[in-house]
């Protein structure tokens, strides 16, 4: 129990004592704890949907890639959740650079990284399974002279590439070098494409 303290009193005029006060807050504090089962209970009336399922989602070698659900929530290790029965789920699995999506294990058995789960059971228990691939990945920064050759393509980038100044990154001619959306090549050196 929290300690009595009697300033907090002064503040509710309207409350008699202590305990009256405490019961305030263990209803407040049950209503907290018991809203969102009560939200999803209206959803499923008022659609007429048969319930809700729990989702126990599995990142098989964490650190590998993640899970991204509905285009909205992505989650890097395992991890549970509630969604309603007879709506489809949108699952993508994101593998991380250095690795590879080798397929779904559990409620769905596939290779295809995006797939689409109708939730039916109760419980549905599904995980993604990633690998190692072998990769030529650039350094984020360059501090030596460095060539990029077309024989080694592709290049993968983890984040921004930094080109250091007296220093020169050569990229030869068909290179494919894959970079994150966000990422871009920032250069005090010199640059070269051929």
């Amino acid at each position: 129990d929290e300690p009595f303290d009697s300033s907090r009193m002064n503040r509710y005029p309207n409350i008699p004592d202590f305990n009256t006060w405490k019961q305030n807050v263990d209803t407040l504090r049950d209503f907290a704890i018991n809203r969102p089962y009560w939200q999803r209970q209206h959803i499923v009336d008022y659609y007429s949907l048969s319930g809700t399922s729990v989702l126990n989602l599995d990142i098989e070698n964490e650190g590998m890639g993640s899970i991204e659900i509905m285009e909205v929530i992505e989650i890097e290790n395992s991890s549970s959740g509630i969604y309603f029965k007879d709506l489809p789920v949108s699952l993508k699995a994101v593998p991380k650079v250095g690795y590879r999506f080798a397929g779904w294990t559990g409620a769905v058995e596939d290779t295809l990284d995006q797939i689409s789960l109708t939730l039916t059971a109760d419980t549905v228990n599904l995980a993604a399974k990633f690998e190692t691939i072998d990769l030529h990945i650039v350094p984020a920064i360059i501090t030596a002279d460095t060539i990029l050759k077309k024989a080694d393509s592709p290049w993968y980038a983890t984040g921004d590439i930094i080109v250091d100044s007296n220093t020169t990154l050569t990229i030869e001619s068909s290179v494919e070098l894959l970079m994150p959306e966000k990422a871009c090549i920032i250069v005090y050196g010199r640059l070269l494409i051929e």
